[in-house]
């Protein structure tokens, strides 16, 4: 029997080009140099134990299948057929992160939300703060062929949604909710310490918000700088900058420790959720951009 590995134990996905080896792009396998990855719902499963993931996410996959109206009998066989691989997997959740507001859910009757008189103070402050997506937007500049890792609903995805854009969660949930607001972005399951990324791949990779919720950051940072092409960037936000220990220099050593160059450290950076008509969460973020040389 199969069992959950620790993903830093495994070999590291390989990158060889992935074919459709059976069934199709709604539920399928991919296969490249012998190793498989499910499509589930139209999404590529690129996570270095498959089995392993559909065996502790089941009920939340299948629940997601059903929300989406994309339960068809090959997807459910699909999960069927791999959660058989593996026997005891403990039960794991999506962890999706973002407000109803966020989600675009509709404000309940009795109250009118942050459009209604209530929510006055909260619009005068919202104003005065900015969108801290203006900055990650900037930062990303002429980058054409971009990836987010953590797309949470898609408020930023739908800023960059003009581009030849790759959407990466561990949650295939957050990436159908983030592509409402992307509807042209490819999707793909992914953990963030393992991108399965070819090699100088992408212009830009941007993590709002995600470095401080990983166990181990520079495995993700070391994926992300060799993805970039020569002249790509990373752009990271975070409201608590362990990482590098919320310095500069420190910022600079760790993106140096994987051939980048700190090109952009800002400090300060209001950052918002909406709650409600009564409630605004605030952080103060740091923002960090890494240049791959020429």
């Amino acid at each position: 029997a199969r069992t959950m590995l620790d993903p830093r134990l495994c070999e590291p996905i390989d990158l060889a080009p992935l074919t459709l080896q059976e069934g199709d792009a709604n539920a399928g396998m991919l296969e490249g140099a012998g190793r498989c990855y499910p499509v589930i719902g139209g999404i590529p499963f690129l996570v270095p134990d498959p089995a392993g993931y559909m065996a502790s996410h089941r009920d939340a996959i299948l629940a997601w299948l059903v929300e989406g109206g994309i339960a068809t009998p090959g997807c459910v066989e699909l999960v069927r057929r791999l959660c058989d691989e593996v026997r005891g997997a403990a039960a794991a959740s999506f962890a999706d992160d973002w407000t109803a507001a966020e989600g675009g859910a509709k404000v309940a009757p009795f109250a009118s939300g942050i459009d209604g008189p209530l929510g006055s103070g909260l619009r005068d402050l919202l104003g005065s703060l900015g969108d801290p997506r203006d900055v990650l937007v900037e930062a990303v500049d002429d980058a054409w062929h971009v990836v987010e890792v953590g797309p949470g609903a898609g408020l930023l995805a739908e800023r960059l949604a003009d581009r030849d854009l790759l959407l990466v969660d561990v949650s295939p949930r957050a990436l159908t909710v983030a592509r409402e607001r992307a509807p042209n972005a490819a999707l793909a399951v992914m953990e963030a310490e393992m991108l399965a990324l070819a090699p100088e791949s992408v212009d830009a990779i941007v993590a709002a918000n995600v470095v401080d919720l990983l166990a181990h950051p520079l495995g993700f940072i070391e994926r992300a700088a060799q993805a970039l092409a020569p002249r790509g960037v990373l752009v990271m936000t975070t409201p608590d900058p362990w990482p590098w220990e919320e310095r500069r220099d420190g910022a600079e050593e760790l993106l140096s420790h994987v051939g980048l160059e700190l090109t952009r450290f800002d400090d300060g950076l209001p950052w918002f959720r909406e709650h409600g008509p009564r409630e605004l969460q605030l952080y103060l973020a740091q923002l960090v951009v890494g240049t791959k040389p020429r």
